[in-house]
């Protein structure tokens, strides 16, 4: 049986350059017809079929050549290699389960804009741990704090984006994260990091302006004045959870902030 590089690339399901790759390693011995055409016989075949296997397995090629090269070729260590791949393969279910289930809880907050964005309710905060850069928020310009900042931003959508209002009224942006997450272990903690509890608030979500990005504090207005006209008291730090944003023709952007106000 005679193949053409072709046809075997389309059943195996792998690139024609993979198999060229191969033939380069001198892994697979190919032959050619009078007229310069590659051709592969039922042991190119064999060997390509078992590439494809340990590639599915997400082995890496360059243990997948060591073994077919038979440099490191025992059934021990194909076994060993295999265990390896298990364990990584574990590794990347467990992250997948984790952000799916981050995922869920994301939707549900998005969800709640049909029912809150501009009506209030009463309601218990969850507990957080808010981080953010004394000077940039989001984007500190001192290199050992972005290093910091990069692993915060690693683990979303664990880790949300977040404004704060402050006591003297200015707002920045920052991250959170929940404050009983098992996350908050592997984050560092040495950016500006304040420890917000549950708390009864005012809860809310609002459509910010279009300038959002350069006067967060503006998203707190509505809220603030709904509280003073019904003479609640404000008592600790408002922050918001940043939900979405939708880009509208022209760039225009409207993000939805989870806002949460604690009342006396």
């Amino acid at each position: 049986m005679k193949c053409g590089i072709t046809d075997i690339a389309r059943i195996l399901g792998i690139t024609t350059s993979a198999i060229r790759y191969f033939e380069k390693e001198h892994l697979i011995n190919v032959g050619k017809e009078k007229n310069g055409h590659r051709y592969y016989n039922e042991e190119d075949v064999f060997r390509l079929l078992s590439y494809t296997k340990y590639r599915s397995m997400e082995i890496p090629m360059k243990q997948i050549v060591t073994q077919f090269s038979g440099e490191e070729n025992n059934w021990k260590k194909i076994c060993e290699r295999e265990i390896e791949a298990r364990n990584a393969a574990l590794e990347k279910a467990r992250h997948y389960q984790e952000l799916a289930a981050n995922i869920k809880e994301h939707i549900k907050s998005i969800q709640l804009i049909e029912r809150l964005n501009g009506r209030y309710e009463f309601d218990k905060s969850p507990g957080i741990i808010f981080a953010q850069d004394d000077i940039g928020g989001w984007l500190p310009k001192e290199r050992d704090r972005q290093d910091m900042v990069k692993q915060w931003v690693k683990n979303m959508p664990e880790v949300c984006l977040a404004v704060r209002r402050s006591s003297d009224e200015s707002s920045g942006f920052g991250y959170i994260i929940d404050a009983d997450s098992p996350l908050k272990e592997q984050l560092p903690m040495g950016l500006k990091v304040l420890r917000l509890n549950a708390a009864s608030c005012l809860h809310t979500i609002v459509k910010a302006e279009d300038d959002f990005a350069f006067h967060p504090q503006k998203c707190f207005h509505g809220a603030y004045e709904y509280a003073k006209g019904r003479n609640f008291q404000v008592c600790g730090q408002p922050w918001g959870k940043i939900l979405l944003v939708e880009v509208e023709r022209g760039q225009h952007l409207h993000t939805y902030v989870e806002l949460w106000m604690p009342i006396c």
